[in-house]
């Protein structure tokens, strides 16, 4: 496994939080119909100000859809708090750290991480019909490469023209993998 820092994606989340409240908002809007979802995308636009002003109305804060101190505080506080009732103590993350940027390039063989991706991207065809199946042969080939460039497009997120998987592309394709397995 090589470690790489390519490009604005690879900052650590303590220098994008705008992504970060969103994340955390779509975590929250699980469980609070009332507040829609919204993409991690680190961009502020009307779905994210719905979202805000949503969350500001449940939780009975100033409706402003911006995002001032108490606000950010709550929807932290909402969202620790609904992590810890969620994750049970056995449980374990297979998301990769904040700030560590795992990028599994063409090639690479024997990898533990490269079979665990290519399993998921199996079981995520099945439900996607628009995403290939990837046999799990732990070689990480052509085939997975364009596999992971399907799920790039199809999550919104920044495509690699190399193929590569960085953290963000494994975090989201682990939480479209749980939400699936929660829903089925």
């Amino acid at each position: 496994m090589k470690v790489q820092i390519c490009d604005d994606n690879a900052r650590p989340l303590s220098q994008r939080p705008i992504e970060v409240m969103q994340y955390y908002l779509r975590i929250i809007s699980r469980y609070y119909p009332s507040i829609p979802s919204v993409f991690d995308d680190g961009y502020f636009r009307e779905d994210t100000t719905a979202a805000v002003l949503a969350f500001q109305k449940e939780f009975g804060l100033p409706v402003t859809g911006n995002i001032d101190l108490a606000t950010w505080e709550s929807i932290l506080q909402v969202w620790q708090n609904l992590e810890a009732l969620t994750t049970a103590p056995k449980e374990f993350n297979l998301a990769v750290p904040r700030g560590d940027i795992v990028l599994l390039t063409l090639g690479e063989r024997d990898n533990q991480l490269t079979a665990l991706l290519q399993t998921v991207l199996l079981n995520l065809s099945v439900i996607y019909g628009n995403l290939p199946a990837v046999a799990p042969t732990g070689v990480y080939d052509e085939q997975t490469s364009r596999a992971v460039q399907d799920f790039q497009r199809l999550a919104g997120l920044p495509v690699a023209d190399e193929g590569w998987l960085d953290r963000r592309t494994w975090n989201t394709l682990l939480r479209f993998w749980e939400t699936e397995a929660k829903n089925r």
